[in-house]
């Protein structure tokens, strides 16, 4: 498509051919207003976010605003200096989009349209069928095996291969049956190409790739916004890490390709508190506010990871970077035994955790540069600031922090030995880089403080009637039994629908023969549980007995986690010493 066609597409959305719906991760262009705007671009090293270029009758844009993003991050559109050319992978106008979007520069960064492609229709019929076919597998019930029959043999998704997720379903059909019953009767709306690639393998096939992004919406009114998918249709020899390629017309899912999962999550978490290490038992309630970095690696890619993202610290930007280690690292290393999180059997999918450095009770991770992951271990996932008089003074403390929401975080994933040393990872070159987007911030303490169903607005556990005294007994028995739990539901500040994830048992404790007070190595222990979404009682949750080898159980925890489904959680827990 030339300009002449852009133009007369824009007087078409001009007499309203068009809605102008705006997507996170696509441009779009308004035609009453004439402006361009993109996301996000990349300029070298560097990016940019909300960039808007204004466009005139000829088709002429100039740059009106653009914000430098830190740390920089792939950009949605390119710009190459040397060429002058600014390449959007799509651009939505009105209902329609085009895609492989050139502009070039001309001076002072005005831009001329220099190609643009319309979205092939069957291309768009492809997807859709697609997505409406697995729509149709969760139409009355979760699928079983057949929940990967529309996946593509070299499918790798948030670091889990099609051969992978089978295997999960094969070990525990009936874990996953409870965790995806929300999905039945789901539905995929808003259906948006983001990019379409036309490649040739090496072995002279080709292939037609297409991200895609969509909403779900699902019956218990919760809805998961802007999905991203990869879909393939040809063949997929050639893949990274694929042995067994497949080849066909029809679209198949793919996958984003990527090594390890990452996502940032804020969550909002009360916790009530039974220490029976004082004398007489301590009770305790406190609250907390964090942010989790959530990466996970059941595939055993990667060693450890840098993260680092952005603070806002009395008016001016700082980048911070933390450094996380692999749950395999911590479990079997010669170097970490003995260290911070040490725990024996950590299972492969278990989260990364950061690394820390000698007398750190501050609560503030160390950077990245500082962190010696060998020489003390590593332990959380999170960040944030926990108080018993949820006040303003305490949302004050956190905001200190200098945490940001919408802040893009750039996970950049090793397998080396990097972790070994501190700053090891200066001279090391990362096997893959991602990022991942922090949606919003935690509520305010003094939000989740305000009149809730039952003078707040987090859940709150209760056991069938049990004291927390009773609670401890039976998680400390040499045979405990299942307790039945129920709750409130929480009440989100902002109208947010927010639905249960999952509950949870875990308890820590130190190996066998570890000298008194010695916590490493040991062994942890962690049971979900999936209760029904819009539940607020669960019968059976289960209490497990100490671990064969394990000389206790120093922490015993029950939990339950709400979600949006975009990353944002409310959680409580009971926590028993």
């Amino acid at each position: 498509m030339k300009k002449t066609m852009f133009a007369r597409l824009a007087a078409l959305c001009a007499f309203g051919a068009g809605s102008g719906l705006l997507h996170a991760q696509v441009s779009t262009y308004d035609a009453t207003s004439g402006v361009l705007t993109i996301p996000s671009v990349s300029v070298g090293g560097t990016s940019y976010t909300n960039v808007t270029l204004q466009g005139d009758a000829q088709m002429v844009f100039a740059l009106q605003g653009a914000t430098t993003q830190t740390p920089a991050a792939p950009g949605v559109a390119s710009y190459n200096a040397a060429t002058k050319l600014l390449t959007l992978p799509a651009v939505k106008v009105g209902e329609l989009t085009y895609v492989n979007v050139t502009l070039r520069d001309t001076g002072q960064y005005r831009f001329t349209l220099q190609e643009a492609t319309p979205l092939a229709a069957d291309t768009l019929a492809g997807v859709k069928a697609l997505l409406a076919a697995i729509d149709a597998q969760f139409a009355t019930q979760v699928p079983g095996a057949a929940r990967m029959q529309h996946a593509d043999a070299c499918y790798l998704h948030d670091g889990r291969s099609r051969d992978w997720l089978m295997a999960e379903n094969d070990g525990n059909p009936a874990a996953l049956q409870a965790r995806d019953a929300y999905r039945i009767g789901q539905q995929t709306l808003n259906v948006q190409v983001l990019a379409v690639r036309q490649l040739s393998n090496a072995d002279g096939s080709t292939r037609v790739e297409v991200d895609v992004q969509y909403d779900q919406r699902f019956v218990d009114g919760s809805m998961d916004v802007h999905v991203r998918q990869t879909l393939v249709t040809g063949s997929t020899h050639g893949t990274p890490r694929c042995a067994t390629p497949q080849s066909g017309s029809s679209w198949r899912l793919l996958g984003d390709q990527r090594l390890v999962s990452v996502a940032v999550r804020a969550r909002n978490l009360r916790t009530d508190m039974f220490d029976a290490t004082r004398t007489p038992p301590l009770t305790t309630t406190t609250f907390r506010r964090e942010v989790r970095w959530l990466i996970s690696d059941p595939m055993g890619h990667a060693r450890y990871a840098i993260v680092t993202g952005p603070l806002l610290i009395g008016g001016k930007v700082y980048q911070r970077s933390f450094k996380f280690l692999s749950p395999r690292v911590m479990r079997s290393a010669p170097e970490m035994s003995g260290k911070v999180g040490n725990h024996l059997n950590w299972r492969d999918e278990d989260t990364f955790r950061i690394c820390d450095v000698q007398g750190n009770a501050s609560g503030t991770p160390p950077s990245a540069v500082a962190a010696d992951c060998a020489g003390f271990g590593a332990s959380s996932d999170n960040w944030g600031f926990s108080s018993s008089s949820p006040s303003a003074n305490a949302d004050l403390t956190f905001a200190n922090l200098g945490m940001v929401p919408g802040a893009t975080y750039v996970f950049a994933i090793h397998d080396d030995d990097g972790w070994k040393t501190v700053n090891g990872q200066a001279a090391r070159t990362p096997i893959a880089t991602y990022t991942a987007v922090l949606d919003k911030l935690p509520y305010s303490f003094v939000q989740m403080a305000t009149a809730g169903p039952q003078g707040e607005r987090h859940p709150r556990l209760s056991f069938g009637g049990l004291s927390l005294a009773q609670v401890h007994a039976n998680a400390m028995s040499v045979t405990p039994a299942p307790m039945n739990m129920s709750w409130n539901a929480p009440a989100a500040p902002d109208g947010r629908v927010y639905r249960v994830l999952q509950a949870h048992e875990f308890f820590s404790g130190p190996k066998l023969g570890n000298a008194a007070g010695v916590l490493y190595p040991g062994y942890r222990h962690l049971k979900l549980s999936y209760p029904a979404s819009t539940a607020t009682s669960f019968s059976g949750m289960p209490v497990t007995p100490l671990l064969a080898d394990m000389g206790g159980k120093t922490t015993v925890e029950f939990a339950l986690h709400y979600v949006d489904r975009n990353d944002n959680e409310i959680a409580a827990s009971v926590t028993l010493r």
